[in-house]
């Protein structure tokens, strides 16, 4: 659990696999993305999926939808910190890098990426 779960317009989306578990989850609220004042613009969070499902549409399904709930809620920018290996999986969709590569500490490598609504 984390402080963005329990703002008021955060929301979360789960994709179900074959047997009924969640293969793929995301949170999105709304946050400017770093060092702009971007109005409507909205934060991907703790997207993840079930390493076994990977690469089957789970991930991509949850993101999907969530996009078209931001949409439906004037959101027209969508922005997350991306980790490397997953930049192609979010090039797919529609999203761009921002950034230079960065660390986050005990994760790994990321970019900014964004897309607009």
């Amino acid at each position: 659990m984390h402080d963005y779960d329990f703002q008021p317009d955060t929301f979360h989306v789960a994709a179900f696999g074959p047997r009924n578990q969640v293969a793929a989850c995301a949170t999105f609220y709304p946050e400017p993305p770093p060092g702009k004042a971007a109005e409507n613009a909205w934060r991907l969070r703790a997207m993840a999926s079930l390493p076994q499902l990977r690469g089957q549409g789970y991930g991509a399904a949850a993101l999907r939808y969530g996009i078209a709930e931001i949409r439906r809620r004037g959101g027209t920018l969508l922005w997350c910190n991306a980790r490397t290996g997953a930049v192609g999986f979010y090039e797919r969709i529609g999203f761009s890098i921002v950034s230079d590569e960065f660390e986050v500490e005990s994760i790994g490598p990321h970019y900014v990426m964004e897309i607009h609504l």
